[in-house]
């Protein structure tokens, strides 16, 4: 994901057809646990209509499982700003 956009975090899941609304939900609370308690406070969008909502392609994938898909994108800023050193 690159910069200028209004989020710094993307989540996509192509409007819930390639995952479950429950384990998504479930899955934002606990990744917005995990961001926060490292002292960030990011944008987060999720299934932007007018951005991004998963690559299409995530549904071919979809097809013939049981497999619940979801597609994070960071900003670029947020990348080369807060990756952790080692």
């Amino acid at each position: 994901m690159k910069d200028g956009y209004d989020a710094d975090i993307e989540i996509g899941t192509v409007f819930d057809r390639v995952c479950n609304p429950e384990i998504r939900i479930k899955f934002l609370e606990i990744f917005k646990n995990a961001i926060l308690s490292e002292g960030l406070n990011p944008t987060i969008k999720v299934n932007n209509e007018y951005g991004f909502s998963g690559h299409p392609s995530l549904r071919e994938l979809k097809i013939d499982n049981d497999y619940n898909i979801i597609q994070i994108e960071f900003s670029k800023t947020l990348r080369q700003n807060f990756r952790q050193r080692h």
